[in-house]
């Protein structure tokens, strides 16, 4: 732990750039989509993004902590604290909280126009692979930041504890976003219990019924209970447009103009 610790921010490149490569080369020998009209330059934009994150996401992360909003946030004694729980029950309970919370935040994405300038970053994407993965403008990140870290020191999350959902997270957000077809009955077995590609793909979809659907990003379980889940059949998902029915042309998804979204928004 102590190691995982230390060297966090390089396991966490490791695994976030290197998971990228890897399910790249899977693509390139499974993908749904046959890899028809990949563009290197669109693959650079998305990566650069995920770049500019990644580096954001760090000097935020200390900008929090140096201002001492974690202390600021924790007025009472933190849940696991105070109930010193097993540890298999906070893993889960964490599970829930922040899937919980990813949920509502995901909604509010599409609900608000001015979340949703920052969010359709991640939507005008006309290609999805795994390098949609990480394509989100840095507001979203910074944004869910600040609205779950109060969660996590409400919580009390053990670093251990933390390391794993993250770790979760980034696996099935990988797996998720990848150009990739399971087996169809695997894949809707398994979007019982986690957020597959084929249950994901369908929110890429420009109709508008199924781009507001299946809003989970590591569980679907909130999506069957608040009714937003949809399942199409792999046959009718390959024939649908990914994307949004505006902002698809290849200078809207320039890196520059991703970063300008929010202000220079337009649907015409």
């Amino acid at each position: 732990m102590d190691f995982i610790q230390k060297h966090f921010t390089q396991i966490q490149f490791a695994a976030t750039f290197g998971g990228i490569l890897v399910f790249m080369l899977v693509e390139s020998f499974s993908a749904r989509t046959s890899g028809q009209g990949q563009s290197v330059l669109r693959w650079l934009n998305n990566l650069g993004l995920a770049w500019l994150n990644f580096v954001i996401f760090l000097y935020f992360a200390y900008f929090l902590h140096v201002v001492g909003l974690a202390a600021w946030l924790t007025p009472v004694e933190p849940l696991y604290t105070r109930y010193a729980l097993p540890t298999w029950l906070m893993v889960l309970l964490t599970l829930v909280f922040l899937e919980l919370l990813s949920y509502w935040f995901h909604r509010a994405m599409h609900r608000v126009p001015f979340l949703w300038r920052i969010h359709a970053v991640h939507h005008n994407d006309t290609q999805l692979d795994v390098t949609t993965s990480h394509r989100h403008h840095p507001f979203e990140g910074m944004l869910y930041m600040l609205i779950s870290l109060p969660l996590f020191l409400w919580l009390g999350v053990p670093l251990g504890v933390a390391y794993l959902y993250f770790a979760l997270r980034l696996a099935v957000v990988l797996v998720s976003h990848a150009d990739i077809r399971l087996p169809e009955q695997l894949d809707r077995k398994l979007s019982l219990l986690l957020v597959t590609p084929g249950f994901h793909y369908s929110h890429h979809l420009s109709e508008q019924r199924y781009t507001d659907s299946n809003y989970g990003t590591v569980v679907p379980w909130f999506d069957y209970l608040f009714g937003t889940a949809s399942y199409l059949p792999q046959a009718k998902l390959n024939t649908q447009q990914v994307g949004l029915n505006y902002l698809r042309t290849s200078t809207d998804s320039r890196i520059d103009r991703l970063l300008a979204l929010p202000l220079i928004f337009r649907k015409d």
